[in-house]
């Protein structure tokens, strides 16, 4: 059997991850996780799209913004329990 070596490209792996289409997808599942949480209670959930530090990888943040979203976060874990419809 012949030798296989695996060379990581580094700034390969970033400018996939920084990508419009990644963006894009992380934007989608941030979105259905939302609906998902929203959908589980009266309360309203925030979904907000934010970069890395220096450039770096993006990532969404879905949070609880009002004090009702708090409350019933904190009792039925309502985005604990939505975070399967981000797949």
């Amino acid at each position: 059997m012949a030798k296989c070596k695996f060379v990581e490209n580094k700034k390969g792996y970033e400018e996939l991850l920084s990508s419009a289409a990644v963006q894009n997808d992380i934007e989608r599942r941030a979105q259905r996780i939302k609906k998902k949480a929203d959908s589980m209670t009266g309360a309203v959930f925030a979904c907000k799209k934010r970069k890395g530090r220096k450039g770096g990888r993006p990532y969404a943040v879905v949070a609880a913004n009002s004090r009702h979203a708090k409350a019933k976060n904190a009792k039925h874990n309502t985005l604990l329990k939505s975070i399967d419809a981000g797949r």
